[in-house]
């Protein structure tokens, strides 16, 4: 063998080696933390368990987020991932996708939002498929790789994370038929092997909020409780949808005493916006007498501040009485200019609407700090049963 031979052998060996290494180097060098202004549009950490439908359901959703798997089946295993948590989530289980496999696909409505960046981490079992290969669909049934950063992955035995950027792919940005479809092969046709998924989440840009016209109402805050997680919350509740990410909020019990949260079904119709349905409801579990729910929402650019939300009592058990207070500081709570400062929920099945008018208080305008305080007091607060319910609760303004 000549040495030209030789030396255009080891210049090829070099050229793939070197291109193997800048494969690997592009789908691992990123942050799983991105810009400040984009926000969680959906999120599955998989650690309900509790039924297939709990393990399918979104943690988080801005809406209408789900999956399919036309696999053998899916179920749930232990030892998920810390890679890639969101909201207040740990680590806890992951989603297994047994062989023989079939595509799973998922659905993710980018509606409002542009520059969306998907990511999630995965592995697989020693006999699971080896590959994955991704496409996309903006119109719910065409698939395509068109402009993505990441169409086959090489699937390691232990947790990796992967992002793929579709911020370039303008036909992703606000579309309600959105979808990612992962396909298997290698080792995917098996009676044994599986693939494992993990902190799978959607984030983008919110579209620009539109001029304001006739003073309108702008929504800032929205809950619509229906992504809540089974079980007691002992962390705040976000938002459901928030104008602006950087305008804090959340919703807590604080306070002593054995009271606690979780979620009740059914919610309300009553309030709902963006077209969601009545779903879960927010409940607020007795003794109350030594508790507060407390509804952090910064108005900061806006003025003009209104307050709706649903609400019912379990029973005659359930507290009788909610009382209203504010905190301009975010620490001293009044009363001061309040159009009520109380409300008398009925039992269920009856949901009222409350709206609480703030827009005659000036220092709740334009105000970062801003916090609305209900207290449970009147009959039915110490018993160790009943509860008070909530749904679709707002928060709007003009713009400042």
């Amino acid at each position: 063998m000549s040495d030209m031979k030789k030396f255009y052998i080891f210049l090829c060996i070099f050229g793939f080696l070197f291109q193997g290494c800048i494969s690997d180097r592009d789908l691992t060098e990123f942050s799983t933390e991105l810009p400040a202004e984009y926000q969680l549009i959906h999120y599955w950490d998989f650690n309900d368990v509790s039924s297939t439908a709990a393990l399918a359901k979104p943690t988080y959703t801005k809406g209408n987020a789900s999956f399919t798997y036309a696999g053998a089946y899916f179920d749930d295993v232990n030892e998920g991932s810390d890679i890639n948590l969101k909201l207040t989530s740990t680590p806890g289980s992951a989603l297994r996708l047994r062989n023989p496999s079939g595509d799973f696909v998922l659905s993710l409505p980018t509606s409002g939002f542009s520059k969306v960046v998907f990511t999630y981490v995965t592995m697989r079992t020693n006999n699971g498929p080896q590959v994955q290969n991704i496409s996309y669909s903006t119109d719910g049934s065409n698939y395509t790789t068109a402009g993505l950063n990441v169409t086959e992955v090489s699937v390691a035995e232990s947790f990796k994370v992967y992002q793929l950027d579709f911020s370039k792919i303008s036909a992703a940005d606000d579309n309600a038929k959105f979808k990612i479809k992962f396909a298997f092969s290698i080792n995917s046709d098996g009676t044994s092997g599986n693939s494992r998924f993990d902190n799978i989440s959607l984030e983008g840009i919110p579209l620009d909020v539109p001029p304001p016209t006739d003073n309108s109402l702008y929504l800032l805050h929205y809950w619509n409780f229906n992504s809540l997680p089974s079980g007691t919350i002992s962390s705040s509740v976000p938002a459901d949808y928030t104008i602006n990410s950087v305008l804090a909020n959340g919703i807590t019990y604080e306070g002593t005493g054995a009271g606690y949260v979780d979620k009740v079904n059914p919610g309300s119709d009553i309030n709902t916006r963006n077209g969601d349905v009545a779903g879960d409801g927010l409940r607020l579990r007795n003794p109350s007498d030594t508790r507060a729910m407390i509804v952090a929402a910064s108005t900061a650019g806006y003025k003009n501040i209104v307050i709706k939300y649903a609400t019912e009592k379990s029973s005659a058990s359930g507290a009788g009485t909610q009382s209203f207070s504010y905190t301009a500081d975010g620490t001293n709570y009044i009363t001061t200019g309040l159009p009520i400062t109380s409300y008398n929920p009925d039992s269920d099945p009856v949901y009222n609407l409350v709206t609480i008018d703030l827009s005659s208080i000036s220092e709740v305008n334009n105000n970062p700090n801003f916090k609305f305080k209900i207290n449970f007091t009147g009959t039915g607060t110490t018993g160790t049963s009943g509860n008070n319910r909530f749904d679709n609760f707002t928060i709007e303004g003009n713009i400042n």
